[in-house]
């Protein structure tokens, strides 16, 4: 029994330290993450709309099917033969054996009735305004159809920006503590240098005053990685996500070598026509402008064409079923060329066009802005990427030289030429540039990772 409950809890030990790669978390974004699903619905809702824009070519048949019961029927008119006879002018006629007294001109109405009429619509001509309106929604399709491409590019894109920036700061976080523990004893080492006469008293309260601001320090770097823990795990779809489950290597030498690349022809690549983001824009160019063709051809004065067939039963037995319907029935068919043409509206249809002008312009606009915006956005963070290199070079130096002093105070301490508490400054001075390195390190990924994803 021991056995078995080891055995589970090495079981669970696994299961609680399994980690997510970057493969793994985008598959799930992909997946599951709610602006992605909704965009997906848009594209399938759009996907409909073109199918119903194609629907337009083909006739409408439309069924009416309505059955009555009269509480009040016409009766029926009944005659007596003397007096039919006498309105004719006949005079007395002698009735033949057999011959009824009485005569019916009219049997009454039933108490039922039935109506059906089965009406079918056929355009002719419209202006183009059906294959106009097939071709709006086949580029609507298509424009959502990237829309949802380029959610999950920027989001790929954001998930590694954040998992780079989580195992940067989870160095970070171990930095800061190894440095608190230091000013911990460095608060001990100037208490007990106090009591000995050595210190000031405000030379111990400086020493304290450093360690709470490190443990601030630590405290707004802990709500910084549960804040990108919260956007990451929304990214993906996950409840919760933690430090020890994120698996991502950042590769500093990668994120230099872009440098090595011309700006002009990443600027020329992130500007291409064949990126998501401009295929994108370009497509709204293209709605606004079949938009405009649409209104165009919906001005006054341009009649509609259909073709309208009818056909109609009504009777007082139902079709089919009921014995003698055929005996008790009133069918029509007819055939018609309907015309409609609006012809005045109050000079709606001619502001339409002038809105769907405005809307070109605006559409084109945008795509201009775009193109700005990228070209603005991929400087700043080519930019970025040389600053951060460059002060990633001087923390490196400022390591180095720092590291060095640690070990003079080491070998000062071991001649009793130096004190404890000069050794304890020095090793936290080399903490405080490691942790300005890494901070520059999230810089510099955060925009490599904007660039590659504008200018790849």
């Amino acid at each position: 029994m021991k056995k078995l409950i080891s055995f589970i809890l090495i079981l669970l030990c696994c299961f609680s330290l399994s980690a997510y790669t970057y493969d793994e978390l985008n598959s799930m974004m992909l997946r599951g993450n709610l602006d992605i699903l909704s965009a997906k619905e848009d594209m399938q809702s759009s996907l409909l709309d073109y199918k119903d824009a194609k629907g337009g070519y083909t006739p409408t048949v439309d069924l009416t099917v309505t059955g009555s019961y009269l509480f009040n029927p016409i009766d029926p008119i009944v005659l007596q033969r003397d007096d039919v006879l006498s309105f004719l002018g006949l005079g007395d006629v002698p009735a033949s054996s057999g011959t009824e007294e009485y005569m019916t001109l009219y049997d009454g109405q039933e108490n039922t009735m039935y109506q059906f009429q089965l009406k079918i619509t056929q355009p002719l001509f419209t202006w183009g305004k059906i294959p106009k309106a097939v071709e709006l929604y086949k580029t609507i399709y298509s424009a959502r159809t990237l829309q949802v491409a380029q959610l999950g590019e920027q989001k790929s894109t954001e998930i590694k920006i954040r998992m780079a920036s989580l195992v940067y700061m989870k160095q970070i976080r171990s930095l800061l503590e190894e440095e608190i523990g230091l000013a911990s004893q460095l608060v001990s080492l100037s208490q007990q240098a106090q009591i000995n006469g050595i210190l000031l008293e405000t030379d111990v309260k400086d020493a304290v005053v450093q360690s709470r601001q490190l443990d601030v320090s630590l405290a707004k770097l802990d709500y910084q990685i549960d804040a990108q823990l919260r956007a990451l795990s929304s990214l993906c779809a996950l409840d919760s996500l933690s430090l020890d489950e994120i698996d991502f290597a950042p590769e500093k030498n990668k994120y230099l070598a872009i440098l090595n690349t011309d700006i002009s022809r990443l600027e020329s690549n992130a500007l291409s026509e064949s990126k998501t983001t401009f295929q994108l824009l370009g497509k709204l160019e293209e709605v606004a402008s079949i938009a405009n063709e649409i209104a165009g051809a919906s001005v006054n004065w341009k009649p509609d064409v259909a073709l309208v067939a009818t056909l109609g039963y009504s009777g007082s037995r139902f079709p089919l079923i009921e014995t003698d319907w055929y005996r008790k029935d009133s069918s029509d068919s007819t055939l018609t060329i309907a015309i409609k043409a609006n012809v005045w509206d109050g000079g709606n249809a001619v502001r339409n066009v002038a809105r769907t002008e405005s809307q070109k312009s605006s559409a084109y606009i945008d795509t201009s802005q775009g193109k700005q915006e990228v070209r603005n956005t991929l400087r700043e963070n080519y930019s970025n990427i040389q600053l951060a290199s460059s002060m990633i070079s001087y923390y490196d130096s400022k390591v180095d030289a720092d590291q060095q002093k640690v070990d003079r105070q080491n070998e000062l301490l071991s001649a009793g030429a130096a004190s404890e508490a000069d050794l304890i400054k020095a090793q936290m001075q080399v903490k405080a540039d490691e942790i300005e390195r890494l901070q520059e390190l999230i810089t510099l990924a955060s925009a490599y990772y904007t660039v590659s994803y504008l200018g790849s």
